[in-house]
């Protein structure tokens, strides 16, 4: 499973935890090595909430995030025979990119190929998965 850091369920990310970033229009924090963004205009307590389950709950979720991107053509076409696990060990850790319903997960230090940059729209906390975008 790739590491998340100790994220436990103390750990709360704020407003304050934050820096404006003008160049890319979002506020910018890291928690445990992960890069967490959130636009202007969503930086909400309610954003917050959702990014501080999303952060708390990864960990669990990776098989599930795992799976998902298994059944993506573009990830069969780097290995047609990994498996699931195989996947979870090798996204190490995402950038994660706030929308007001979820997010997108971007593994750009991923170990499955040296080419491509992997994104991974969502819902909820992991609740449901939208697409994936290979780039590279």
């Amino acid at each position: 499973m790739p590491p998340l850091g100790d994220v436990d369920e103390e750990v709360v990310m704020n407003k304050e935890d934050f820096i404006y970033d003008d160049s890319r229009e979002k506020f910018v924090a890291h928690l445990n090595g992960i890069e967490v963004t959130i636009r202007k205009d969503i930086m909400t307590d309610e954003v917050l909430a959702l990014t501080n389950k999303i952060l708390k709950n990864y960990s669990q979720n990776v098989n599930v995030v795992a799976d998902y991107l298994s059944m993506d053509d573009g990830i069969k076409n780097f290995n047609s025979a990994i498996t699931k696990d195989e996947i979870a060990q090798k996204l190490n850790e995402p950038i994660l990119d706030m929308d007001e319903n979820g997010g997108i997960l971007t593994y750009c230090n991923h170990a499955l190929d040296l080419d491509h940059i992997i994104d991974l729209a969502f819902g909820g906390c992991f609740e449901e998965f939208h697409y994936v975008s290979l780039d590279g």
